[in-house]
């Protein structure tokens, strides 16, 4: 029986060998169950150290041991990622990328696209999605090229986070066409047995399927995405509190705020678990704003709404997109506010 399903504390998650290229994804799945990622940088940095004091005059040697420091460049801004720091993120992210150009491999290798894509990632999670979409389309080019006729799992992930860009400018309909691209293709590397990536999939279409205002197959999807979740992580999962949250935003949109606020307590409460503060949190309290406010509890729509500005400026800086959109909600709250305040006078 899977252990995640007992009532057994999850065990830690397996520490990657420092010579593996490990997208975000792959690493954040294994990262959702435990909050020590201060284990996997010790590590990582240590080894990135002993290659970077090693004096390696033979040139085979040097070009093996300046792909060892590639990788642990990645994979070190993929667990800074995962963290929510986002300028030590992009700081190794571009420090392996400048070993694959001077290599002059930027365009014909798959750990050049790994790189990329992890950047893209990063990039949707700040918002900025213009770079997001250029290093997302620049890995998805690699791969395609590199993997000609090949039903690949990194090749999917592409597919998948260029929907999630689509979603995220306000087009629904390419996103769902990625969406689909993307699930096709899980379906086959899994053999529509339960795997996280299908999860993350119906996950991410039940939220296209929102906001093309398809409730009842939103929900279906995003239940699929939960049950499969379950099965690997139990309760406590980074992707399951992602999820969560997606279910509280469509319950949100019919109207029935009781369900959305425990779907969002629900997540903020397996983040809390996890030690997460990044992005992630910030997105659940700028939910709860919204509910309360609707629900004319001012006050604490604007603790919600301050939290999640407050992370947002954090993680972003003031000109990000969230960022300034919370300035505006807070603008607004305290309008409205104010506003009712007056009528009872």
């Amino acid at each position: 029986m899977n252990e995640l399903l007992t009532n057994k504390p999850p065990p830690l998650p397996k520490l990657y060998e420092p010579k593996t290229f490990v997208n975000y994804e792959d690493l954040a799945l294994e990262l959702g169950l435990s909050a020590e990622t201060h284990k996997f940088i010790e590590q990582y940095e240590r080894t990135l150290n002993s290659f970077q004091q090693e004096n390696i005059d033979h040139t085979n040697n040097v070009k093996v041991l300046s792909e060892q420091i590639a990788v642990c460049y990645n994979n070190i801004g993929s667990v800074y990622l995962s963290q929510g720091d986002y300028k030590k993120s992009e700081e190794y992210y571009h420090k392996a990328l400048e070993i694959y150009n001077e290599k002059r491999r930027i365009k014909n290798d798959l750990n050049v696209a790994t790189v990329c894509h992890n950047l893209g990632w990063m990039f949707i999670e700040l918002g900025q999605l213009k770079k997001a979409f250029g290093f997302c389309e620049k890995a998805l080019k690699i791969r395609t090229k590199l993997l000609e006729d090949v039903v690949h799992p990194d090749i999917a992930i592409s597919y998948n986070n260029i929907g999630v860009i689509y979603l995220q400018q306000g087009n629904a309909q390419k996103a769902l066409e990625f969406n689909e691209r993307a699930l096709r293709m899980r379906r086959k590397l899994y053999h529509d047995k339960p795997h996280p990536f299908l999860a993350e999939s119906y996950c991410n279409k039940g939220a296209i399927l929102g906001d093309l205002y398809r409730y009842a197959e939103a929900l279906e999807a995003l239940s699929k995405a939960e049950h499969i979740g379950t099965q690997f992580y139990g309760e406590v999962h980074r992707e399951l509190a992602l999820n969560i949250n997606n279910q509280g935003c469509l319950y949100f949109r019919l109207g029935k705020d009781y369900e959305a606020l425990q779907y969002y307590y629900r997540a903020l409460s397996i983040y809390s678990k996890l030690n997460i503060r990044g992005l992630q949190t910030g997105i659940v309290f700028e939910s709860l704003g919204f509910v309360l406010k609707r629900q004319k509890d001012f006050e604490s729509s604007r603790k919600n709404f301050a939290r999640a500005y407050q992370i947002y400026l954090k993680s972003g800086g003031k000109d990000n997109h969230g960022t300034r959109s919370l300035f505006s909600a807070l603008e607004d709250i305290e309008r409205e506010s104010a506003l009712v305040f007056n009528n009872y006078d």
